[in-house]
């Protein structure tokens, strides 16, 4: 009976000693992570911008990042759709891609990182799904977009307004001057003859 409580007692005295004895394996701290930033769709264009955030772990001169686009969207810039660089160890990364509606319906967004090294290649995703209504604004509606499309509206009114009040001033102006020209009297003189 002793030998079976003896033998459970090294077994895990060894399993904690082995702990403390084993280096921390660098494989097991070789990673990247991703996640995706949104921002406030631009209501005059229309475009809504993405980031990915990339977090690195490792040290790689071979990073690709390829963003697809499924359904009613387009890229604004379809180059670049796929980048490529280096990343370094503990270091955060962005890559921005702007995309714009085609038409009312629902689009999928997918951002894939691959950092190939010798020994393999370490890989993460981002994805978001979304919709966009007839107007190609994008669902769901945030208090922001409202925000910058009643400010976007303000903006356009008083620009419409400066523009029509600087043509009024300038064709008033214009006209008054013209008026002052075309009624001004030449400025005649008389020369004195004399009689003969």
């Amino acid at each position: 009976m002793k030998n079976f409580k003896i033998v459970p007692t090294i077994l895990v005295a060894f399993a904690f000693g082995s702990l403390f004895l084993n280096p921390v394996s660098t494989e097991a701290l070789e990673r990247i992570s991703t996640e995706l930033k949104e921002y406030t769709q631009n209501p005059e264009s229309q475009i809504v911008k993405y980031e990915m955030i990339l977090s690195s772990e490792v040290r790689s001169d071979n990073v690709r990042v390829t963003w697809t686009l499924r359904g009613n969207a387009k890229f604004v810039d379809s180059t670049k759709s796929t980048r490529r660089f280096g990343v370094e160890t503990g270091e955060t990364y962005t890559v921005p891609i702007e995309i714009s509606p085609t038409g009312q319906g629902t689009a999928e967004l997918v951002g894939v990182a691959e950092v190939f090294q010798i020994d393999g290649t370490l890989t993460s995703t981002v994805r978001t799904n979304f919709g966009f209504n007839s107007a190609w604004e994008k669902l769901p509606i945030t208090e922001d977009y409202t925000n910058s499309k009643n400010l976007s509206n303000v903006k356009r009114v008083l620009t419409t307004v400066g523009v029509f009040v600087a043509v009024g001033a300038v064709g008033y102006f214009g006209f008054r001057r013209f008026k002052k020209w075309y009624s001004k009297t030449p400025e005649v003189k008389f020369e004195e003859v004399s009689a003969i």
